[in-house]
């Protein structure tokens, strides 16, 4: 394979540079068919990647399964640690308001069950409940239980919260009612509520996978993340209940209720009613879109 190297630098310069002599020579035929002149010039990586039959018949073992970025931020999230979860949300963040490669939620469904559990929200039989009350709340030392219970007043919309475990003892209830009025014992809705600050980012992200219509279909067929928006949107954190509007106007394209009877019906239209009576401009606009 340095034929043509030897040919450049160690020709005879008398010689012009096409004729060569050795050219039909029985001797250069031979040198050509040898498996030396067949071995490639450039180096690659690709030139040890062996096909997978080649590979059986070999014995040799089956290549390592490639792990897409998508698989790497649910087993992020399902470690439970709390700087893993910290990166992959926000790297989820960063994906879904990426333009040019849309997070498909149809392709990656248990991405955003994953997201909607560590605000405690659970599908239905399914183990990650038991998983955020053992491991994940102790770890993070984030109560979203509580801060659901706190943060939303409606009476029918904290039976969404679904939670067996006591968020609050009924002494301290009742007494946080009876100086509510007097003193602020609530909860500080800010920057420094930890819990309100991971809602406020699930909520952000889904908000951002609404503007695809692929994405539509999938979030309104699913109830975590209705549950998830009525929460929002009853919430006293004013951030969400602007996203969970938004959210909700996006999805109002592909959603289909059921009959009156059911209570998801019920508490939807209930919704749009009280937007629409509402005094805030942006809720009347809101409950008019949907």
């Amino acid at each position: 394979y340095l034929e043509v190297y030897e040919r450049i630098h160690f020709r005879p310069p008398d010689r012009p540079p096409q004729y060569d002599e050795s050219e039909d020579s029985s001797s250069s035929r031979k040198r050509k068919a040898k498996p030396a002149d067949l071995v490639p010039s450039s180096y690659h990586d690709r030139l040890h990647v062996l096909s997978e039959a080649s590979r059986k018949r070999l014995n040799l073992p089956p290549l390592p399964t490639v792990v897409n970025v998508v698989e790497k931020l649910e087993l992020s999230l399902l470690s439970g640690l709390p700087n893993e979860i910290d990166f992959a949300i926000n790297v989820a963040l960063l994906l879904s308001s990426e333009g040019k490669q849309t997070l498909h939620v149809a392709h990656c469904p248990f991405l955003v069950e994953l997201l909607l559990a560590h605000v405690a929200i659970f599908k239905q039989g399914i183990s990650l409940k038991e998983l955020h009350e053992e491991k994940w709340a102790p770890m993070s030392r984030r109560n979203f239980f509580r801060f659901w219970y706190e943060s939303v007043s409606h009476p029918e919309i904290k039976n969404l919260i679904l939670s067996d475990s006591l968020v609050m003892e009924k002494g301290e209830q009742q007494s946080k009612r009876e100086y509510a009025d007097l003193f602020n014992v609530e909860r500080e809705l800010g920057i420094h509520d930890l819990e309100g600050q991971r809602a406020l980012q699930v909520a952000t992200i889904l908000r951002n996978l609404s503007f695809e219509i692929d994405n539509m279909e999938y979030l309104s067929l699913s109830l975590p993340v209705f549950r998830f928006l009525m929460l929002c949107t009853h919430s006293k954190y004013n951030s969400l209940k602007q996203l969970a509007l938004d959210t909700l106007g996006n999805m109002a394209l592909k959603m289909t209720l059921p009959s009156y009877s059911n209570k998801t019906t019920q508490i939807m239209l209930r919704t749009i009613s009280e937007c629409v009576a509402s005094r805030d401009k942006f809720e009347i606009v809101s409950g008019e879109c949907w």
